[in-house]
């Protein structure tokens, strides 16, 4: 039986390989759109609007949000810049505590509080290592459980790294709020690549301080023909290591009828299914990234090996796609009490 191994991923430090730096080191962020989460229950876009309208013009989306035309009601939003570079001018603002970039508004009322900002690159989306990858997606993985931070250029270093011969990863999109839901999936161009990735079960990723164990699974293609007689179409895959096929029923009872067989479970088409648009001309243009591209030092990335950790962490995002968030104010930003973080708001 294969053990279950896991991979360190150490994204702190690395922030800089998400969005590029400039020459003096500060972030570069390419998307003129940014994330707010933890807003005050009945905020209005006006409100949210004239804390931030001195970076430029700009409006305010939510998912959903003709039934709700004023109002998120989720406790989070997105603002949407005229240029990126109001992005960047308003990441410069904001206080860095507990892995977050965080700042503070006022409603209309006058009260006080701290938010989160996070920004998102779509180009972090995609990497696409070899042009052809197409060809090779019957060797794919799904990665589900994965920091919502990570970026598909990241993820890429940490299987290369674990079991080599990555072709393409796609990062997993909300269709509402174009921001990563914490999955991927994986292309290799190797047999061997591929069978070691799914013998692993699970890689660790270290972010943000804290261990995440994220799941791997077989990456089920539609329309497959049964890999046995060649003949049917396939209804059910074998994800066991002995196996790792598609099977017509009866190809499937054939097979599985044999000693040491019996108790392998079959995989339904469209459990697994990746739902990202990687069909997209949004995700499959010049917005991808090469490898070429990407400046990655060999130490960033840590080849610390773990075996069954078994590791079982959640964090506030874990429960939707950014989840509901609290009114109050997380404990780690009381820091912020004071009139520092709200200096901005002054004109």
């Amino acid at each position: 039986m294969c053990r279950r191994v896991a991979i360190s991923l150490r994204l702190d430090g690395v922030r800089h390989f998400m969005f590029g730096t400039s020459g003096n080191g500060i972030q570069q962020f390419a998307e003129a759109r940014i994330f707010f989460g933890g807003l005050p229950v009945g905020i209005t876009s006006e409100e949210i609007l004239a804390n931030f309208e001195r970076f430029g013009p700009a409006r305010v989306d939510w998912p959903h949000k003709a039934f709700h035309e004023n109002v998120p009601p989720s406790g989070y939003a997105f603002i949407i810049f005229e240029s990126s570079a109001a992005v960047n001018q308003l990441i410069d603002m904001c206080a860095y505590i507990d892995y977050k970039h965080v700042i503070g508004i006022r409603t209309i009322d006058g009260t006080k509080r701290v938010i989160e900002v996070k920004p998102w690159d779509i180009k972090n989306t995609e990497l696409v290592l070899m042009n052809d990858w197409p060809k090779y997606e019957r060797l794919s993985i799904f990665i589900g459980g994965l920091p919502r931070t990570i970026t598909a250029g990241e993820l890429a270093s940490l299987i290369q790294e674990a079991v080599g011969g990555v072709a393409y990863v796609g990062i997993e999109i909300d269709e509402h709020t174009e921001y990563p839901k914490g999955a991927a999936k994986i292309v290799f161009n190797i047999q061997e690549a591929y069978v070691r990735a799914i013998a692993m079960r699970e890689i660790t990723v270290l972010s943000n301080g804290n261990e995440r164990a994220a799941e791997i699974k077989p990456f089920l293609q539609p329309k497959m023909k049964c890999e046995s007689c060649n003949c049917y179409g396939a209804t059910s895959f074998c994800s066991q290591i002995r196996c790792l096929k598609y099977f017509c029923d009866a190809c499937w009872k054939a097979k599985h009828s044999a000693p040491g067989l019996t108790a392998h479970k079959p995989m339904q088409k469209g459990r697994y299914y990746f739902t990202a648009k990687n069909k997209d001309d949004k995700q499959h243009s010049s917005n991808s990234t090469s490898l070429k591209s990407l400046s990655i030092a060999p130490s960033t990335f840590i080849n610390k090996h773990l075996i069954d950790p078994r590791l079982r962490y959640r964090n506030s995002y874990d429960s939707s796609a950014f989840g509901t968030f609290s009114p109050e104010i997380s404990p780690a930003f009381t820091a912020f009490s004071n009139d520092s973080v709200f200096d901005f708001t002054k004109q």
